[in-house]
């Protein structure tokens, strides 16, 4: 069993525009990542 975690902080997180970007931004381009080892 494997777990793949990232982990990091956001500066701003009272404002809602910070997770509109994590959402259409970095998430897709994390995705993209292709896992070591697999």
């Amino acid at each position: 069993i494997g777990i793949d975690q990232g982990i990091f902080s956001l500066q701003n997180v009272t404002d809602p525009e910070v997770f509109d970007i994590l959402a259409t931004d970095v998430i897709p381009q994390v995705d993209r990542i292709v896992v070591a080892g697999r």
